[in-house]
């Protein structure tokens, strides 16, 4: 089964979940428990914290959720950072790179900042994928995501953002069809 956010980030072939990590959780949960899924693959748009390129296509099944705060020293949390899910035994570990992703219900549009997400191992930012990723290991749900980068994690991140988006949705559609036709 495959999901996406939702909002301006559809796919006619995919079930939208929510914006940020709370709701893609909860709606996670509450699809998975309806229609039974044997594996879920999340798929959307995400901004680079330096290493990928606009358009690049990403993998992952690997998430933490840091926030800005906690770089700086400014926060500490109980919570467990980051989740590791199992990817369904039928993806292609070589079609796109596995990387990490982080998921914050803020967009980076700081450079300094962006730099010090890759030393905590994130490659991209996506607001879903932590909720997305959490609510399906709790279910015992093999599942990962797909992604497109959009925008670099600087000052211009949202402009950039709006103007790649329509692409970035036609380059995922062409690698579900290409790809990951099996999860539709």
């Amino acid at each position: 089964m495959i999901v996406c956010a939702g909002d301006i980030e559809q796919f006619p072939f995919a079930t939208p979940i929510g914006i940020g990590i709370a709701q893609a959780a909860i709606n996670t949960v509450r699809i998975s428990i309806s229609k039974k899924p044997k594996s879920l693959l999340f798929i959307g748009t995400a901004g680079s914290y330096g290493n990928g390129k606009i358009f690049d296509l990403y993998c992952s099944n690997e998430s933490k959720n840091i926030e800005i705060g906690y770089l700086q020293s400014k926060s500490y949390t109980p919570i467990t950072l980051e989740v590791l899910s199992n990817i369904p035994q039928d993806v292609s570990r070589e079609t796109y790179p596995f990387i990490c992703t982080n998921s914050s219900n803020y967009i980076c549009t700081d450079e300094s900042m962006a730099k010090l997400f890759t030393k905590k191992g994130c490659e991209i930012e996506n607001m879903e994928f932590y909720g997305f990723l959490s609510a399906a290991k709790a279910l015992n749900i093999d599942a990962f995501g797909l992604f497109c980068i959009t925008n670099f994690c600087n000052d211009r991140a949202h402009s950039d953002f709006l103007k790649n988006h329509k692409r970035a949705k036609e380059l995922l559609s062409e690698a579900i069809n290409s790809h990951f036709k099996a999860f539709i």
